[in-house]
């Protein structure tokens, strides 16, 4: 059973046996199958031969322990388990893997703060339980570096989140915003929570909103990703691909969406970022049957036409488009 720490809302469970283990950590595991394949595949592997043989594992080949945190549910007694980090160790034919760390959240949520007692647990633990010769190496999930984050834009952030969207527009050419309305339309995105940043800070050590992105179109099953944007000082820091990353997760499996898709142009390189992340049919990959090309005319008069217009004044003429934004 697993042990309080002297934070009663984390926990630690430690196992010996992978028939143990996926008693308790399978499901969680199983949800996120693409990440936590380095930990659930050996694990099903040590439990079909610990079932062949009918004896558990010793504690020395395979060895591993669960950081949970805990919390109790306002509407009942019951109580909501989060499996935070996984700590495991596991035999093969050549001596033994390295110690492979996995967590259930992602990596932009891995600040210093979350991870310090949590990990600390499980290093006391390790201690306790596995000669140190036994760890030549340990593979885990990069962290957040320490100043940064990850969050949802709030009311504080409106003048950098402005500044953004003016920037993002003013690179797109044909759809340039004046700053009241990039004032106006930052406020909306921020009112609807529907727009996250990454912060950092720069070279003065400000803390700065260095990338944005934003779902602001959403159905029952599926959302869009609308915006992508990182300011021009901040380019090339792989924040808009850690946001991306972050958001994703949070569409899918905060609210439930089934699907996220987002409209992208050929060659730019928010492109790769995207095909990076996790987005199918980009970058010259295989494309699945929903991945198409879609085409944007733009439609306004020459200027010749504009003076010919003014010249009759009392003829009905074209007119210039009334441009709008998206």
């Amino acid at each position: 059973m697993p042990s309080l720490s002297t934070r009663p809302n984390i926990t630690f469970s430690v196992h010996s046996s992978p028939t143990d283990f996926l008693s308790v950590a399978f499901e969680h595991l199983s949800r996120r199958e693409e990440r936590s394949n380095i930990i659930l595949a050996p694990a099903l592997e040590a439990q079909e031969k610990e079932q062949q043989t009918g004896s558990e594992a010793s504690t020395g080949n395979n060895f591993w322990i669960c950081i949970w945190t805990t919390r109790a549910s306002p509407q009942s007694r019951a109580t909501n388990w989060s499996l935070d980090f996984v700590f495991a160790l596991n035999d093969n034919h050549f001596g033994g893997y390295p110690l492979f760390i996995w967590s259930g959240h992602p990596s932009c949520d891995l600040t210093p703060a979350f991870i310090e007692q949590r990990v600390r647990l499980a290093v006391v633990q390790l201690y306790k339980s596995i000669p140190s010769q036994r760890i030549f190496s340990a593979f885990a999930p990069s962290s957040l570096p320490c100043s940064d984050s990850v969050k949802l834009a709030e009311m504080e952030d409106l003048d950098q989140v402005a500044t953004l969207c003016n920037g993002l527009a003013r690179d797109s050419i044909y759809f340039t915003l004046q700053d009241d309305r990039s004032n106006t339309e930052a406020l909306k995105l921020i009112r609807d929570r529907r727009i996250w940043v990454y912060r950092t800070r720069d070279t003065s050590g400000r803390v700065r909103i260095a990338s944005m992105v934003c779902s602001s179109r959403s159905s029952q099953s599926v959302a869009a990703i609308t915006k992508i944007y990182t300011a021009a000082e901040f380019r090339g820091r792989q924040f808009a691909k850690r946001l991306m990353h972050w958001v994703t997760q949070h569409l899918l499996q905060n609210e439930g969406k089934d699907t996220v898709v987002l409209y992208v142009s050929h060659g730019d390189p928010v492109e790769r970022v995207c095909h990076q992340v996790g987005y199918t049919g980009l970058c010259g990959a295989p494309r699945p049957e929903l991945v198409e090309d879609w085409l944007e005319i733009g439609f306004q008069v020459s200027p010749q036409a504009r003076l010919s217009s003014l010249l009759q004044s009392n003829e009905q003429t074209s007119q210039n488009t009334i441009r709008g934004h998206w």
